[in-house]
C-alpha cells in the first residue's frame, strides 16, 4: 500500500479544485494536502482540451479542474501552462536534480512527455506520490 493511502505521508502542496456552483464551498483534506473551491480562468477549459489534444495527454484539464497554487513544468513551455492558471507560479524545471528543485519549490512537477520517454516518466515517478497519470503526461506530488 502506498504511504500516502496508509496515511503516513505528509505532502504539502496546495491545491485548489475547480468552481462547481458560484455558492459552493468544499474543503476536504488529503494528509497536508487542501482542496478548496476556486474559480478558473475564464476560458480555461477551452485552452486546456487544445493543449491536450496537441499534446496527447489529458493532463492540461487536470491542471485546470485541480488548480495547483505551483507548478514545474518539464518537458513543456511553462508559457503554455502560464496562460491556463493566471497568477499561479509556474515555473521551468531544471535540466537536472528536477525533482528535488520541485520540492524545494513547494511545486507539483508535471511532465508532458509519451510513453515513449520512459527514463524521464520513471524519474517523475520516482520524485512522488503521482495525482494524475495518461499515455502523455503526470502530475506529481514531490515526496
Amino acid at each position: 500500500m502506498h504511504p500516502l493511502a496508509a496515511g503516513q505521508a505528509r505532502l504539502s502542496v496546495p491545491l485548489r479544485v475547480a468552481r462547481t456552483t458560484a455558492a459552493s464551498k468544499i474543503r476536504a483534506s488529503l494528509g497536508s494536502f487542501v482542496f478548496t473551491v476556486a474559480a478558473c480562468a475564464p476560458g480555461a477549459h477551452a485552452l486546456a482540451t487544445a493543449d491536450d489534444r496537441s499534446y496527447g495527454t489529458a493532463t492540461f484539464t487536470w491542471l485546470v479542474d485541480h488548480d495547483p497554487s505551483a507548478v514545474m513544468v518539464w518537458r513543456v513551455p511553462a508559457a503554455e501552462v502560464r496562460r491556463l492558471l493566471p497568477g499561479e507560479r509556474v515555473l521551468d524545471a531544471p535540466a537536472t536534480a528536477t525533482c528535488a528543485a520541485a520540492k524545494r519549490e513547494h511545486a507539483l512537477l508535471v511532465l508532458i512527455a509519451p510513453a515513449a520517454r520512459r527514463a524521464d516518466r520513471d524519474v517523475a515517478e520516482d520524485c512522488g506520490f503521482a495525482l494524475a497519470r495518461d499515455a502523455g503526461g503526470i502530475v506529481v506530488a514531490p515526496r
